[in-house]
């Protein structure tokens, strides 16, 4: 089961988005402010955070600085998820790493869930042209013509000892 940590000091916000991922199949866990998000980054290990910007105690960006600072959390998907676009906070979650931004005022539930689970994908790498097959028939180099001496030409080309 995939778990998911809401990061959003609105509880009825929280509880919205957490029983939407829950009755999607999601293990959730929602912290209230990004200190408190920040411990359970490291206890409850989510797959995906859905991050408000605008919180009590550390911002969004600030609590994702922090992840992408860790070599270990770097590949976890964070959803930023805020109406904080009016300030640049957006331009700034950009920047620290944000997987992806979502507006709370144009982003429904079911949208935050497949944004979760496009950015849980694993991103497969680049597949290398196919080598030639075992099977394949391997060309043959057309035979070298014979070098035969001219009649008539001078001695030393026309001598038979292999030697030129």
């Amino acid at each position: 089961m995939k778990k998911v940590l809401i990061v959003e000091d609105n509880q009825l916000v929280a509880h919205l988005y957490g029983n939407r991922f829950t009755l999607e199949g999601f293990q959730v866990k929602i912290a209230p402010d990004g200190q408190a998000a920040l411990a359970l980054v490291h206890s409850f290990r989510p797959d995906a955070v859905i991050l408000d910007l605008m919180l009590p105690k550390m911002t969004g960006v600030e609590l994702m600085k922090k992840i992408r600072a860790e070599p270990r959390l770097e590949p976890l998907a964070v959803i930023v998820l805020s109406d904080a676009y009016l300030t640049g906070m957006m331009q700034q979650a950009w920047k620290a790493g944000a997987t992806n931004c979502l507006s709370k005022e144009h982003s429904t539930p079911k949208q935050v869930v497949e944004a979760v689970r496009r950015a849980l994908v694993p991103k497969e790498p680049p597949v290398p042209a196919p080598l030639p097959s075992v099977d394949a028939p391997v060309p043959t180099p057309e035979p070298l013509a014979a070098v035969r001496p001219t009649p008539g030409a001078d001695s030393a080309a026309s001598d038979d000892s292999g030697v030129f």
